[in-house]
């Protein structure tokens, strides 16, 4: 799949990397737009530092096109858009009502929940930006992150 990839600060070049696949509690997207943050910017600057290799981009719209082990809440052809904020659930933050201070966050790491990375070159892996990664033509999200829309939804105008 093609993705604009991150691999020196103040450049982007679109690449053909292996297409992900999701594993438990994950949904993968065929991406149909994303908005163009601050964040995106000021880590393309340097002034955000997550690790690179790097897909930025976190704001993104698109549909399930398959879902992991454990998916209660999405089925493929399910029309989404993304939120920024992944929570587990358990922590004392998210118990409290408050999942945007969650603490497995992981948005600057590059890594999902698990601490691993879904995308890769060759063997070579590649960071995901706030677990979506949605410069690109696919991406796998957690599910709770992935907002479903009524389907009369423009996903552009929802993106970003």
């Amino acid at each position: 799949m093609k993705a604009a990839v991150c691999r020196e600060w103040g450049r982007i070049e679109i690449e053909e990397i292996d297409e992900p696949s999701p594993r438990a509690g994950e949904v993968k997207l065929r991406l149909e737009a994303t908005g163009l943050c601050g964040t995106d910017r000021s880590i393309l600057e340097g002034h955000l530092r997550p690790p690179l290799p790097i897909v930025l981009g976190h704001e993104g719209a698109g549909t399930v096109v398959e879902v992991g082990p454990g998916v209660s809440s999405l089925v493929p052809g399910d029309r989404v858009v993304c939120t920024i904020v992944v929570s587990c659930d358990r922590c004392y933050f998210c118990v409290r009502g408050e999942p945007g201070l969650c603490e497995t966050n992981r948005l600057l790491t590059g890594t999902m929940l698990d601490g691993t990375t879904r995308l890769s070159r060759g063997g070579e892996p590649i960071h995901s930006l706030s677990y979506q990664a949605s410069f690109a033509e696919f991406a796998v999200v957690p599910e709770c992150p992935a907002v479903k829309l009524p389907p009369d939804t423009p996903q552009a105008e929802v993106a970003g």
